[in-house]
C-alpha cells in the first residue's frame, strides 16, 4: 500500500481527486457500486455521491497540512461540513417529499 517513506496524507493527497477509489473504504465502494446497479436510482446519485466524498478528502487533506499553521481552523471545518452536507442533500432530494 505505501511506498518507501509516503506518508497516509501523501498517498490520499497523491490520489486526490482522481483515484478516490483508491482510497475510500470498501464497504462506500460497494455501496457505490449497489447504487450503480440498482436501476430504481437515478445514475446521477453516484456522481452526486462521488462528489460529496471529493469534497470530504479535500477538507481532509486540509484539516491534516503538516504544518499547523496551515490547518484551517475547526470552526471552518464546521462550516465547510455543513455546508456539504446541505449540498449532498438538496442534490439527493426527492422531488415531492418533504
Amino acid at each position: 500500500m505505501f511506498v518507501g517513506d509516503i506518508s497516509l496524507r501523501q498517498w490520499v493527497s497523491q490520489a486526490f481527486p482522481y483515484q478516490l477509489t483508491n482510497v475510500v473504504d470498501s464497504s462506500i465502494q460497494k455501496e457505490l457500486n449497489d447504487d450503480i446497479q440498482d436501476a430504481s436510482k437515478p445514475p446521477e446519485n453516484f456522481s452526486i455521491l462521488n462528489t460529496c466524498l471529493a469534497s470530504i478528502i479535500d477538507l481532509a487533506l486540509l484539516c491534516s497540512s503538516a504544518a499547523p499553521d496551515e490547518r484551517i481552523p475547526m470552526s471552518d471545518v464546521v462550516v465547510k461540513l455543513n455546508k456539504i452536507k446541505s449540498n449532498y442533500s438538496s442534490m439527493v432530494a426527492v422531488p415531492g417529499i418533504a
